[in-house]
């Protein structure tokens, strides 16, 4: 039996490689070939949990990165509904997604790069020391092999590497700011589809506004929401003036209101507050921030759907036939 602080045995490796994978201590025995009252056993002991709660970590930040890396894949099924869905619906769901997305995420580009230059101009390299220093190779192996695979345990396998050894590198600061860049670089082509898919929204909502065939109910949403959106922007111009006009070098503490009211008047600020409220999905009955998309050829399109009188979708409850029903994405 292995004592704390030990390395574990095979069997209790494979036993830990089942717990990650079936939560169930029976099952889990049955996996790793050991008796149930046995793993139980290994339950107590602080050295077994130590080693369970490391993979634990390992899995958790690997399916973590894999859901970051489904960032490009996401925004490229977006664009190509937005461009070749027979749906008006469906285009004006995903014209809406683009037109949110896009700002975010090109700051959150603008802000990366900033981030990765003041990183490089003022940190010391995080380069393995002692230890570390002979696995570079690996380590690169590693990361690819973490990015391909769904699991720790299958990339530690397909480079044939103990899931410990990989478990106990990715705590390791420096591998895992090296995992983290290898996994970053789907930002870039990520914010390259939205950018165009920004474009073509726009596009999109004015071919929906004018196209005799549009359904009147998508035609109402996409009113709406460019009523909304051209709002929002005037908005946003009238802040930007504003900002302009405080006197130079007035920032936090000195930029409220009431120490510039002499330069521009407080009634501007109070203005400005009103039109943004105005601006709130709670002054807007029936746009709560959901969004509406009908059900079609008898199937639900959105989110909430009833049986109808023949048995097929009808409208959710509350509603009438021919209103929309809320779809998951937010407006």
């Amino acid at each position: 039996m292995a004592a704390r602080g030990a390395t574990l045995s095979a069997r209790q490796q494979r036993a830990i490689d089942a717990l990650i994978i079936h939560p169930d201590v029976e099952q889990a025995a049955g996996v790793a070939e050991v008796e149930p009252k046995e793993l139980n056993r290994w339950l107590t002991k602080p050295y077994f949990n130590d080693a369970l709660r490391t993979a634990q970590q390992a899995e958790f930040t690997q399916i973590t990165r894999r859901l970051r890396q489904g960032l490009t894949a996401g925004a490229a099924i977006v664009f190509n509904i937005q461009q070749t869905s027979k749906s008006p619906a469906r285009r004006l769901r995903a014209a809406k997604i683009m037109i949110r997305v896009a700002p975010d995420l090109c700051a959150m580009q603008h802000f990366a790069v900033e981030l990765d230059k003041a990183e490089k101009a003022g940190a010391p390299a995080n380069v393995p020391r002692g230890h570390g220093t002979k696995y570079p190779r690996k380590w690169h192996q590693a990361i690819q092999a973490l990015i391909q695979c769904r699991s720790v345990s299958d990339a530690a396998r397909s480079i044939g590497m103990a899931r410990s050894t990989l478990c106990r590198w990715m705590a390791i600061p420096a591998f895992d700011a090296q995992y983290q860049a290898a996994v970053r670089t789907v930002l870039a082509p990520a914010t390259r589809i939205v950018l165009r898919g920004y474009n073509i929204a726009i596009t999109t909502l004015k071919n929906l506004s004018g196209d005799p065939e549009t359904p009147e109910a998508v035609l109402l949403d996409t009113g709406i929401y460019r009523m909304r959106k051209g709002m929002a922007c005037e908005k946003d111009d009238l802040g930007a003036r504003l900002t302009a006009r405080e006197p130079a070098g007035k920032s936090g503490a000195d930029s409220d209101p009431a120490k510039i009211s002499r330069t521009l008047g407080r009634n501007f600020y109070q203005r400005l507050a009103r039109v943004k409220a105005a601006l709130s999905p709670a002054n807007w009955p029936g746009e709560s921030g959901f969004e509406y998309v009908p059900a079609e050829d008898g199937r639900p399109a959105g989110a909430v759907s009833v049986p109808g009188p023949e048995g097929g979708p009808g409208p959710p409850g509350g509603s009438t036939a021919g209103e929309t029903g809320p779809a998951q994405e937010p407006a």
